[in-house]
């Protein structure tokens, strides 16, 4: 009697087998797309990190240094923000836009930019009228931030987009 079981999930497990085999050197690209989803991953927690003391220190030094002249705050804020829109504008160059499947997110991303970059702009009119309050350049860094993760986002929609086209190539 157990050998007639074990006969039968013998049989079963035979059938649920694959019969085609994975083309050469599939383990292989996989194994190279997720080591390169790992580099990455950390490429992207180093600059997040390197992006947060940048706005720590730019922060810190306008709460913790008041007695410096205004000019020299106004000089490091214009730093930070021309250090931030660096990075957003080399996030655009860098994105793949040759592949149809990633037109919906990156239209997706452009909508919300577009509206990110309009409430910066309406920012940084109260910040050239005077309005040079603590909380508002907070806003203008918090919405610099917000920009960045839209795109980093985007880059990480766009890997799984590609992880999915190798899949259905390789089936």
């Amino acid at each position: 009697m157990k050998q007639d079981h074990s006969d039968h999930l013998k049989e079963w497990f035979d059938a649920l087998r694959p019969e085609a085999e994975l083309p050469k050197g599939h383990d292989l690209r996989f194994l190279d797309k997720l080591a390169a989803e790992r580099q990455d991953k950390r490429q992207r927690a180093g600059l997040r990190i390197a992006v947060m003391v940048l706005v720590l220190v730019s922060l810190g030094g306008a709460y913790l240094n008041s007695t410096k002249t205004a000019s020299a705050e106004l000089n490091q804020f214009y730093q930070t923000e021309v250090y931030f829109q660096t990075l957003i504008q080399d996030q655009w160059d860098n994105l793949p836009q040759e592949n149809a499947s990633y037109t919906i997110p990156i239209q997706a991303a452009q909508k919300q930019m577009k509206r990110l970059q309009q409430q910066y702009q309406i920012q940084m009119e109260q910040f050239q009228n005077g309005t040079d309050h603590p909380k508002l350049l907070n806003a203008m860094i918090t919405n610099l931030q917000k920009q960045l993760e839209i795109l980093q986002d985007l880059n990480q929609q766009i890997e799984i987009l590609n992880v999915q086209n190798d899949e259905t190539e390789l089936l």
